[in-house]
């Protein structure tokens, strides 16, 4: 079984796009770095970091739960740090030093794909059609997986309508970035690859602060919003008190 995992973030930002990303790996490796995280964990001796690979595990599990009939052998052998997914969790919990390691180890265990909305899109369609559309955009954008038997989509509580996703099982999952390996991994793609997005805008936009509060309405963001009036990336759509 391929099981692919999606998320978006920027839903609550009140300048810049939504970005979605979809990560698709194949159940059996998904086994096999569980069992890696065991025997980790068993030569680990702090506490902290036995909790976090404990984490990692109970994500996997939540994962591995839908298919019953995981064989205990795989094929493909890649070359990763397999420590590094302790940090694979809700990627506003997670630092940007550590989104970028853990991005460089799972993209070697899966495929991923990124689906951008941009503001404008989301003024015009509203936020949450312009957030299915990231979605849709992100699993389209899956490079190399292929449908080669059945398939579990799962998603951060979004719900989609049937041919907004493939033809397979689908479970919407609430706060799944929290109980999801592959929801989480998305996640963290889809967070490290709008923060980088805005950290570019901020070089056009100085004046708003976008490397620090990434389009999100903080007080110093709206304070800039008033003195200078909305940006091109500013959602016009959205009320700013």
């Amino acid at each position: 079984m391929t099981i692919i995992g999606t998320d978006e973030v920027g839903r609550g930002c009140i300048a810049g796009p939504i970005v979605a990303a979809s990560f698709a790996i194949n159940t059996s490796l998904l086994k096999q770095i569980k069992n890696d995280l065991l025997k980790i964990e068993k030569l680990e001796t702090k506490v902290l970091t036995k909790n976090k690979l404990n984490r990692a595990v109970r994500l996997i599990n939540h994962d591995l739960s839908f298919d019953k009939k995981i064989k205990d052998t795989y094929t493909t052998k890649v070359n990763i740090d397999t420590k590094v997914f302790q940090h694979v969790y809700d990627s506003k919990k997670v630092t940007q030093n550590n989104r970028k390691i853990v991005i460089e180890q799972i993209i070697k265990i899966g495929d991923f794909g990124v689906g951008v909305v941009s503001n404008l899109e989301i003024d015009n369609k509203g936020l949450q059609k312009a957030n299915i559309k990231a979605m849709q955009k992100s699993k389209s954008n899956l490079q190399y997986w292929t449908s080669t038997g059945p398939v579990l989509y799962l998603s951060d509580f979004l719900k989609l309508k049937k041919q907004d996703i493939p033809k397979t099982s689908y479970k919407a999952i609430i706060k799944g970035d929290s109980k999801s390996f592959v929801i989480a991994a998305a996640s963290i793609i889809a967070k490290e690859y709008r923060d980088s997005l805005m950290y570019q805008y901020h070089k056009i936009y100085p004046k708003y602060g976008f490397n620090t509060n990434v389009g999100y309405g903080t007080k110093a963001h709206i304070t800039a919003v008033k003195k200078h009036g909305l940006s091109p990336i500013h959602r016009k759509s959205v009320k700013i008190k």
